[in-house]
């Protein structure tokens, strides 16, 4: 039986993190950038920064000491797309890593420049633990601050029941909780319930997303932040 805009949270996945302030050093495009600012790429690659970030703490509860530097080699259309993408040095031996991080910045979209060019940019990431400091949170805490706010993202969902009422998704929040106990770095991954291709509906995920930018929790305990990963399901099916 179907009803309107039911919501399902499953269970909640909670990871002790560390949080990145280094890895940043300058973009490298080419001289015959046609028509693209370095400074606009930099730019555009900083507001990207979050994914990275979350897979590097995604590798230290694997390998705590892990650290080096990751320089990647990026494609860039005229319309924007990454195109192509190469590791060119990776210090780390971990191909999840690798493969998160490149996955991640596939994703990457930037301005648009008619009648340009593809344009070839070196971005070096310079990863240390020492960067990092870990708190903790019990994740009840994080359950229920969840249930709190779940009207809110219900309404999200149902804004887009309206135009689409077989909308079915599921969707991995993941974001850090700083030191005060506010919401850092929120990404919102999705796949399809059914197993097909995934749908982008990008003002649903920005709604959820400020929905969980509105959330507010106790400060983590040891004066760190730690890194969330929730799954969210949005069904019309019970």
């Amino acid at each position: 039986m179907k009803t309107h805009g039911t919501l399902k949270f499953s269970a909640l996945l909670v990871c002790l993190a560390l949080f990145a302030t280094a890895g940043v050093a300058g973009a490298h495009a080419q001289e015959a950038a046609k028509g693209r600012d370095k400074d606009a790429l930099a730019q555009t690659i900083r507001a990207q920064a979050a994914a990275v970030r979350h897979c590097y703490a995604d590798l230290l509860g694997q390998q705590p000491e892990a650290s080096g530097r990751l320089l990647l080699v990026l494609q860039i259309e005229a319309s924007g797309k990454v195109s192509g993408l190469s590791i060119a040095e990776n210090d780390f031996d971990a191909p999840l890593f690798a493969d998160c991080v490149t996955a991640a910045a596939l994703q990457w979209r930037f301005a648009e420049v008619p009648g340009g060019g593809v344009v070839e940019v070196r971005w070096p990431y310079v990863f240390s633990p020492a960067d990092f400091q870990l708190g903790s949170l019990d994740r009840e805490v994080i359950r229920s601050t969840f249930a709190e706010h779940r009207k809110h993202m219900r309404l999200c969902y149902e804004r887009v029941l309206h135009t689409n009422p077989d909308f079915s998704v599921k969707l991995v929040a993941r974001f850090l909780i700083d030191r005060e106990g506010v919401t850092q770095e929120i990404v919102i991954e999705r796949q399809n319930l059914d197993g097909t291709a995934v749908i982008a509906v990008p003002d649903f995920e920005a709604c959820i997303a400020a929905a969980i930018g509105q959330m507010r929790f106790e400060a983590p305990k040891g004066n760190g932040v730690v890194q969330v990963s929730y799954p969210l399901v949005f069904s019309t099916k019970e």
